[in-house]
């Protein structure tokens, strides 16, 4: 692995949940985070695609805060994730999959699909907030696999 990798850190605030009886339009993952934390993770990013080989990074999380979680107007309990581990892999996946094991998320993204994910960090570091990405051959709003992004700490109206 590479040592850039190993040596970052993210700066910035970042949490992810889940709703524990979501109906379907509160299905997926719910990832608040700041302009700070998706830039940082957009230099994450970078590194990935300026690097061969196998690659991943586990990432603490902050938990998300009440305000994050009733933000969405979904009334469900919510599932808190500890950590998250990125994984870079080869573009046989489609797109990127997701996996829990108690509170540690896995999302598998496949490398010619990091340039969506870098599309959604620069929306929130442009003020953009509420919206998803979603694997393209499925309806999102039937999708367990959809990722939803609402801006947090500095300029959110969240915190």
């Amino acid at each position: 692995m590479n040592s850039n990798i190993n040596n970052w850190r993210l700066n910035g605030n970042l949490s992810i949940w889940k709703y524990k009886y979501s109906n379907r339009s509160y299905k997926g993952f719910h990832i608040a985070i700041s302009k700070t934390a998706a830039g940082s993770l957009q230099n994450l990013i970078d590194l990935f695609l300026n690097t061969t080989g196998k690659l991943y990074k586990t990432i603490e999380l902050r938990t998300p805060a009440k305000a994050d979680i009733s933000a969405t107007g979904c009334k469900s309990p919510a599932q808190k994730f500890r950590k998250l581990k990125l994984s870079i892999c080869s573009d046989e996946v489609d797109q990127y999959q997701t996996s829990t094991v108690e509170d540690y998320l896995i999302i598998q993204i496949s490398r010619s699909n990091l340039s969506t994910v870098m599309q959604a960090l620069g929306r929130i570091r442009s003020g953009e907030d509420d919206f998803c990405i979603h694997p393209s051959n499925v309806k999102r709003d039937y999708l367990e696999q959809s990722i939803w992004f609402w801006l947090c700490g500095e300029g959110s109206k969240n915190l």
